[in-house]
């Protein structure tokens, strides 16, 4: 019998690594709701792997599932829990994550930080998720959410409007654009250098230094 070929990453672990790195350490210096910067992570990143890779990359929105602990059975939902409970699956512009579909693989920049978006969710919670990378081939999803059974387990629904919504609504802002180049002239593909720290410059004049945040991963979901 034939193997299947395996759909190639188009970002090795290293590379994936730096640029999670690099999204998460500018955010954070413009004290934005990091936890919660999905559209971020994957516009910017879009942006970041078109420039440094050439990919042709496709930022979407709507409802994610990822099973991240099979000690607890944890899920992470982003999604309308209202209408799940319902059993269906539904998503909206305050409950809904975005993510990065390059040939025919997801790759999602924020999943190194799931452990601070489920501290936002339920802030007493004493799970400590694992910085891993998550980038699959989209023909290993799950047919449903309902089907999620071993960590790496994941299930995506695309909402069209929502992110041609979120999407003009992020190019809207121009501090955007500048943040995006900035993570741009940050990010060197391996086997360059990258720099542990960098100067941004704020709207008074004054200028900052971001220091590269640590955020080790540990493997991959």
């Amino acid at each position: 019998m034939k193997k299947t070929k395996s759909t190639p990453l188009p970002l090795s672990f290293v590379d994936y690594e730096r640029l999670s790195r690099i999204l998460v350490t500018v955010l954070n210096s413009v004290d934005a709701h990091t936890a919660n910067g999905c559209v971020f992570f994957t516009m910017v990143g879009s942006y970041v792997l078109d420039k440094a890779f050439g990919l042709r990359t496709q930022p979407v929105c709507g409802s994610a599932f990822f099973r991240v602990d099979d000690a607890t059975d944890l899920v992470m939902a982003f999604t309308d829990m209202e209408t799940f409970e319902n059993g269906e699956v539904a998503s909206h512009n305050e409950a809904f994550h975005a993510w990065i579909e390059c040939n025919g693989v997801v790759i999602d920049l924020m999943a190194p930080i799931f452990r601070e978006n489920l501290l936002k969710k339920i802030p007493d919670s004493k799970l400590r998720l694992p910085r891993k990378m998550f980038q699959r081939p989209k023909s290993e999803m799950a047919n449903s959410p309902f089907e999620l059974v071993r960590e790496g387990d994941f299930y995506l629904q695309v909402n069209p409007a929502l992110t041609n919504e979120l999407i003009k609504l992020f190019m809207s802002r121009a501090e955007n654009g500048d943040l995006a180049d900035v993570c741009r002239q940050w990010f060197k593909p391996t086997p360059k250098a990258i720099l542990s720290e960098l100067g941004l410059a704020s709207s008074d004049g004054t200028q900052r230094v971001m220091k590269l945040e640590k955020l080790e991963l540990v493997g991959k979901w």
